[in-house]
Formats: C-alpha cells, sequence, structure tokens
C-alpha cells in the first residue's frame, strides 16, 4: 500500500474531506485550468466553417505540426531531408501533398 494511501486511510474523517476536496480542487484545476477555455472556444468557432474554412485550418494546423517535427524530432529531420523536404518546403505544405510523407 503507498504511503498516501496508508496516511489517508489512517486519518481522521474530517482530514479526509479536506485531502479528498483539495485532491478534486487539483484535479479540475488541471483538466479545466489552462489553455481549456481557449481551446473550447476554438472548437465553438469551428463548428460553423464551412468546407473551405476547415480545409484551410488543417492545412495551417498541419504545417505547424510538421514544421514542429522537422525542427525538434531527429527521426523527422532525418526523414524529411531523405526525401528531400526542407523548412520552406513545409511552410507551403498542402494536404493533398500528404502522400510525400514518410509514416
Amino acid at each position: 500500500m503507498k504511503w498516501a494511501t496508508r496516511l489517508y486511510a489512517n486519518s481522521p474523517l474530517w482530514l479526509q474531506n479536506i485531502a479528498v476536496s483539495a485532491y478534486g480542487y487539483t484535479w479540475q484545476r488541471r483538466r479545466y485550468g489552462g489553455i481549456f477555455k481557449k481551446t473550447l472556444q476554438g472548437f465553438k468557432n469551428r463548428e460553423d466553417f464551412t468546407t473551405e474554412q476547415f480545409n484551410e485550418y488543417q492545412t495551417l494546423q498541419l504545417r505547424r505540426l510538421l514544421l514542429h517535427a522537422f525542427e525538434t524530432v531527429p527521426y523527422y529531420q532525418k526523414a524529411f531531408k531523405a526525401l528531400g523536404i526542407n523548412g520552406s518546403d513545409l511552410q507551403k505544405f498542402e494536404l493533398r501533398d500528404l502522400p510525400r510523407l514518410p509514416f
């Protein structure tokens, strides 16, 4: 049994209640804090996108992800360079270019 579980089990009821409340507060902040509201608003904004707007959004997000992979992950740096793909290519990347990418 973990020390925290033993401590909780051997604590008086009032301290158990405080511990559970503190854990719940921490969990709620971790779950709904940070960028949650901004992310939720983004989802709500995209609900009414046209097909063209959503394709543009997907393309921009894909470019961001591919550039991040290219700049920070050694495997993708090698794989992209082996295929002749560089950072400027990724900045102009389109959804139709997906078959060019390595798995």
